[in-house]
Protein backbone atom coordinates (compact mmCIF):
# COMPACT_ATOMS: atom_id res chain seq x y z
CA UNK A 1 0.00 0.00 0.00
CA UNK A 2 2.30 2.70 1.18
CA UNK A 3 4.81 1.57 -2.15
CA UNK A 4 1.43 2.34 -4.50
CA UNK A 5 1.15 5.65 -2.94
CA UNK A 6 4.82 6.51 -3.16
CA UNK A 7 4.43 5.95 -6.89
CA UNK A 8 1.52 7.73 -7.38
CA UNK A 9 3.59 10.83 -5.83
CA UNK A 10 6.11 10.20 -7.87
CA UNK A 11 3.97 10.02 -10.94
CA UNK A 12 2.26 13.25 -10.20
CA UNK A 13 5.19 15.27 -9.58
CA UNK A 14 7.02 13.68 -12.73
CA UNK A 15 3.85 14.96 -14.27
CA UNK A 16 4.04 18.54 -12.63
CA UNK A 17 7.42 19.08 -13.92
CA UNK A 18 6.83 18.10 -16.71
CA UNK A 19 3.86 20.92 -17.04
CA UNK A 20 6.05 23.30 -15.72
CA UNK A 21 8.78 22.39 -18.10
CA UNK A 22 6.45 22.75 -21.13
CA UNK A 23 5.54 26.88 -19.62
CA UNK A 24 8.70 27.82 -19.78
CA UNK A 25 9.99 26.44 -22.86
CA UNK A 26 6.72 26.51 -25.04
CA UNK A 27 7.17 24.39 -28.43
CA UNK A 28 7.54 26.59 -31.52
CA UNK A 29 4.25 27.16 -33.13
CA UNK A 30 4.21 27.51 -36.95
CA UNK A 31 3.77 31.46 -37.36
CA UNK A 32 0.62 32.41 -39.33
CA UNK A 33 1.21 33.05 -42.98
CA UNK A 34 1.47 36.31 -43.89
CA UNK A 35 -0.08 37.79 -47.06
CA UNK A 36 1.45 39.32 -49.89
CA UNK A 37 0.79 42.92 -50.87
CA UNK A 38 0.11 41.74 -54.63
CA UNK A 39 -2.02 39.01 -55.35
CA UNK A 40 -2.11 39.74 -58.78
CA UNK A 41 -2.87 43.39 -61.10
CA UNK A 42 -5.41 44.89 -63.50
CA UNK A 43 -3.20 46.00 -66.43
CA UNK A 44 -5.16 48.54 -68.41
CA UNK A 45 -3.83 49.99 -72.33
CA UNK A 46 -4.89 53.76 -72.12
CA UNK A 47 -4.90 55.46 -75.30
CA UNK A 48 -4.50 59.16 -75.14
CA UNK A 49 -5.56 60.64 -78.50
CA UNK A 50 -3.79 63.74 -78.65
CA UNK A 51 -5.84 65.45 -81.69
CA UNK A 52 -8.54 65.26 -79.27
CA UNK A 53 -9.47 68.60 -78.23
CA UNK A 54 -9.32 68.25 -74.23
CA UNK A 55 -6.19 67.04 -74.68
CA UNK A 56 -4.84 69.99 -77.06
CA UNK A 57 -2.61 71.13 -74.14
CA UNK A 58 0.08 68.69 -74.85
CA UNK A 59 0.72 70.40 -77.99
CA UNK A 60 1.90 73.37 -76.23
CA UNK A 61 4.72 72.65 -72.92
CA UNK A 62 6.37 74.80 -71.83
CA UNK A 63 10.08 74.90 -69.53
CA UNK A 64 10.18 78.90 -69.44
CA UNK A 65 8.17 81.87 -70.98
CA UNK A 66 9.84 81.10 -74.50
CA UNK A 67 9.19 77.55 -74.98
CA UNK A 68 6.16 75.98 -76.44
CA UNK A 69 7.16 72.50 -77.36
CA UNK A 70 4.53 69.36 -78.01
CA UNK A 71 4.94 66.20 -75.84
CA UNK A 72 5.75 64.45 -78.69
CA UNK A 73 8.73 66.32 -79.99
CA UNK A 74 9.70 66.52 -76.32
CA UNK A 75 10.35 63.00 -76.08
CA UNK A 76 11.64 62.79 -79.80
CA UNK A 77 14.31 65.60 -78.72
CA UNK A 78 15.32 63.74 -75.11
CA UNK A 79 15.69 60.42 -77.36
CA UNK A 80 17.60 61.57 -80.74
CA UNK A 81 19.63 63.78 -77.40
CA UNK A 82 20.71 60.35 -75.92
CA UNK A 83 18.46 61.60 -73.01
CA UNK A 84 16.27 58.66 -72.68
CA UNK A 85 16.31 55.00 -73.82
CA UNK A 86 13.80 53.65 -75.83
CA UNK A 87 12.82 49.92 -76.37
CA UNK A 88 11.16 48.07 -79.43
CA UNK A 89 9.81 45.59 -76.99
CA UNK A 90 7.76 45.32 -73.81
CA UNK A 91 10.06 42.89 -72.29
CA UNK A 92 12.24 43.45 -69.85
CA UNK A 93 15.01 41.89 -71.19
CA UNK A 94 14.63 43.64 -74.32
CA UNK A 95 17.86 45.69 -75.48
CA UNK A 96 17.11 49.63 -76.39
CA UNK A 97 17.31 51.09 -79.81
CA UNK A 98 20.11 52.69 -80.91
CA UNK A 99 19.38 56.42 -82.14
CA UNK A 100 19.50 55.27 -85.47
CA UNK A 101 17.58 52.64 -85.19
CA UNK A 102 15.05 54.82 -83.60
CA UNK A 103 15.19 57.09 -86.54
CA UNK A 104 15.07 54.33 -89.32
CA UNK A 105 11.58 53.08 -87.54
CA UNK A 106 10.35 56.94 -87.54
CA UNK A 107 11.15 57.61 -91.08
CA UNK A 108 9.52 54.17 -91.97
CA UNK A 109 6.32 55.68 -91.51
CA UNK A 110 6.26 57.08 -94.79
CA UNK A 111 5.28 53.66 -95.92
CA UNK A 112 2.27 53.74 -94.57
CA UNK A 113 0.73 57.52 -94.21
CA UNK A 114 2.74 58.52 -97.84
CA UNK A 115 4.05 61.70 -95.92
CA UNK A 116 7.67 62.42 -94.64
CA UNK A 117 7.61 61.75 -90.91
CA UNK A 118 7.10 64.87 -88.72
CA UNK A 119 6.45 64.81 -85.23
CA UNK A 120 2.66 65.35 -85.98
CA UNK A 121 2.51 62.07 -87.29
CA UNK A 122 2.03 60.70 -83.62
CA UNK A 123 -1.34 61.66 -82.75
CA UNK A 124 -1.26 59.21 -79.74
CA UNK A 125 -0.01 58.18 -76.46
CA UNK A 126 -0.36 54.91 -75.27
CA UNK A 127 0.19 54.50 -71.37
CA UNK A 128 0.28 51.23 -69.91
CA UNK A 129 -0.95 50.95 -66.05
CA UNK A 130 -0.60 48.17 -63.73
CA UNK A 131 -4.16 48.43 -61.03
CA UNK A 132 -4.41 46.72 -57.78
CA UNK A 133 -5.75 47.16 -53.82
CA UNK A 134 -3.06 47.92 -51.56
CA UNK A 135 -3.80 45.45 -48.53
CA UNK A 136 -3.34 48.28 -46.38
CA UNK A 137 -5.48 50.98 -47.26
CA UNK A 138 -7.95 48.81 -49.20
CA UNK A 139 -7.69 51.35 -51.81
CA UNK A 140 -6.60 50.90 -55.46
CA UNK A 141 -3.72 52.05 -56.47
CA UNK A 142 -2.20 52.43 -59.68
CA UNK A 143 1.68 52.30 -61.03
CA UNK A 144 2.62 53.48 -64.78
CA UNK A 145 4.43 50.45 -66.67
CA UNK A 146 5.26 52.07 -69.86
CA UNK A 147 4.77 54.99 -72.22
CA UNK A 148 4.37 54.45 -76.10
CA UNK A 149 4.02 57.53 -78.75
CA UNK A 150 2.24 55.49 -81.49
CA UNK A 151 0.25 56.39 -84.52
CA UNK A 152 -3.51 55.88 -85.37
CA UNK A 153 -4.89 55.71 -88.91
CA UNK A 154 -8.37 56.67 -89.98
CA UNK A 155 -10.72 54.44 -91.97
CA UNK A 156 -10.98 51.94 -92.76
CA UNK A 157 -8.82 49.65 -90.96
CA UNK A 158 -8.26 52.15 -87.96
CA UNK A 159 -4.94 50.25 -87.40
CA UNK A 160 -2.61 51.68 -84.51
CA UNK A 161 0.86 51.22 -84.56
CA UNK A 162 3.40 51.55 -81.36
CA UNK A 163 6.67 52.89 -82.66
CA UNK A 164 8.32 51.77 -79.37
CA UNK A 165 8.23 51.70 -75.52
CA UNK A 166 9.96 54.59 -72.98
CA UNK A 167 10.00 53.16 -69.22
CA UNK A 168 8.05 55.21 -66.51
CA UNK A 169 11.79 56.18 -65.13
CA UNK A 170 12.78 57.82 -68.19
CA UNK A 171 9.20 58.97 -69.07
CA UNK A 172 9.09 60.80 -65.40
CA UNK A 173 12.71 62.05 -65.85
CA UNK A 174 12.03 64.62 -69.16
CA UNK A 175 8.48 65.40 -67.50
CA UNK A 176 9.27 66.63 -64.34
CA UNK A 177 10.99 69.85 -66.04
CA UNK A 178 7.82 70.70 -67.98
CA UNK A 179 4.96 72.65 -67.04
CA UNK A 180 1.54 72.75 -68.72
CA UNK A 181 -1.72 74.82 -68.22
CA UNK A 182 -4.77 72.76 -67.03
CA UNK A 183 -8.58 73.80 -65.33
CA UNK A 184 -8.90 72.98 -62.24
CA UNK A 185 -12.62 71.98 -60.86
CA UNK A 186 -13.76 75.77 -60.66
CA UNK A 187 -12.20 76.41 -64.50
CA UNK A 188 -9.31 78.39 -63.04
CA UNK A 189 -6.42 77.95 -64.80
CA UNK A 190 -3.26 76.85 -63.59
CA UNK A 191 0.43 75.26 -64.16
CA UNK A 192 1.43 71.90 -63.37
CA UNK A 193 4.33 70.21 -64.34
CA UNK A 194 3.62 66.92 -66.57
CA UNK A 195 3.91 64.21 -63.77
CA UNK A 196 1.41 65.94 -61.91
CA UNK A 197 -0.83 66.06 -65.28
CA UNK A 198 -0.56 62.39 -65.90
CA UNK A 199 -0.70 61.59 -62.04
CA UNK A 200 -3.92 63.90 -61.44
CA UNK A 201 -5.39 63.28 -64.92
CA UNK A 202 -5.66 66.24 -66.64
CA UNK A 203 -6.27 64.38 -69.66
CA UNK A 204 -9.23 62.14 -71.30
CA UNK A 205 -8.42 59.06 -73.17
CA UNK A 206 -9.91 55.56 -74.12
CA UNK A 207 -9.67 51.61 -72.58
CA UNK A 208 -8.18 49.81 -75.33
CA UNK A 209 -7.41 46.74 -73.99
CA UNK A 210 -7.46 45.18 -70.41
CA UNK A 211 -6.34 41.58 -68.63
CA UNK A 212 -5.40 40.06 -65.32
CA UNK A 213 -2.30 39.72 -64.47
CA UNK A 214 -1.11 36.98 -62.10
CA UNK A 215 1.61 38.27 -59.08
CA UNK A 216 4.24 35.44 -58.63
CA UNK A 217 5.34 36.00 -54.49
CA UNK A 218 6.39 33.89 -52.12
CA UNK A 219 4.74 33.28 -48.38
CA UNK A 220 7.21 34.91 -45.30
CA UNK A 221 7.28 32.98 -42.56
Amino acid sequence: MLIQIKFICITILLLFCAFLSHAQHPQSVKKKEALPDMLFTHRLQRAIHLDAAENKNLSHLYYDRDSNVSIITLLLDALMSNNIRAYYQMKDTAAFLSREQAMQILTETKTITGKDFTPSVINTLILFEDWYLDKNTRKAKHELMLAAPAIQYDEPKKKQQILFYIRPSDFAKICESYYIKVADKNDTELAVTLNEYFTERYFISDIQREEIIQIEYEYTH
